[in-house]
């Protein structure tokens, strides 16, 4: 059982973990964490799919060294057998890598895509090892 897994338990949610892997050959080239729920939202039963992310990962990311659309459209192919209703990913910067993926990967495959802009928390964009970064600061 994944450290994720324990910690949904734990919790007591009705969530599963879906971990997809994409791969070129031998290298690992992307990985998408999401959380599929089944959730009654606005009294209406759905299939939720969510990008995974926590207190600690905020503002969660596709990651992916390349083929970001390929490894969420894979990914969403295996969420609830492909049957979901309401895809989520909370708090993606707008200016980070992911959000143009996304808004590619989904125009392509739903109906409908809506953008509910999400609460503003700060961050700091860090362009080199967290290392180098800490010794910058000092």
């Amino acid at each position: 059982m994944s450290k994720a897994s324990a910690n949904l338990e734990r919790a007591g949610d009705e969530r599963d973990a879906l971990v997809t892997v994409v791969r070129a050959g031998s290298r690992l080239v992307g990985v998408l964490p999401l959380l599929c729920t089944r959730a009654r939202i606005r009294g209406l039963p759905m299939r939720t799919v969510d990008l995974a992310s926590n207190v600690v990962s905020y503002h969660p990311e596709l990651v992916a060294t390349e083929g970001h659309e390929a490894l969420l459209s894979a990914g969403l192919a295996r969420a609830h057998g492909g049957r979901w209703d309401l895809f989520r990913a909370n708090a993606l910067p707008v200016d980070g890598p992911s959000l143009g993926h996304l808004r590619s990967a989904l125009a392509r495959n739903t109906s409908c895509v809506f953008e509910d802009p999400s609460e503003n928390s700060p961050y700091i964009r860090i362009d080199s090892s967290w290392d180098d970064f800490l010794k910058s600061r000092r």
